[in-house]
């Protein structure tokens, strides 16, 4: 993987999850985001790296480099990077 992108772990299986990968992609004009299926073959490896618990399928996992963000410091960290109005979320 690009050691500039940001890769977002996500349950594949999830509904939910698959709306915010689209949400996601239509507006990261900077393509700055990568995705995997947490169930996929990198998503275990890299959940086995980084020492995460590949059972938790209820979030998001943003990893960028050697660090990682779940739950709502994981969204915080997408929208920090999302151009426009949405970076402005990240302050709240």
């Amino acid at each position: 993987m690009d050691s500039n992108k940001t890769l977002i772990l996500f349950d594949g299986v999830c509904n939910l999850c698959n709306g915010s990968v689209k949400f996601i992609l239509k507006h990261d004009s900077k393509d700055v985001f990568r995705f995997a299926a947490l169930q996929s073959e990198m998503g275990q490896k890299l959940c086995s790296k980084l020492q995460i618990d590949a059972n938790i399928t209820d979030t998001v996992i943003v990893i960028e480099g050697e660090k990682f963000w779940t739950r709502s410091d994981a969204a915080l960290r997408v929208f920090r990077k999302l151009p426009g109005f949405w970076t402005a979320l990240y302050g709240l």
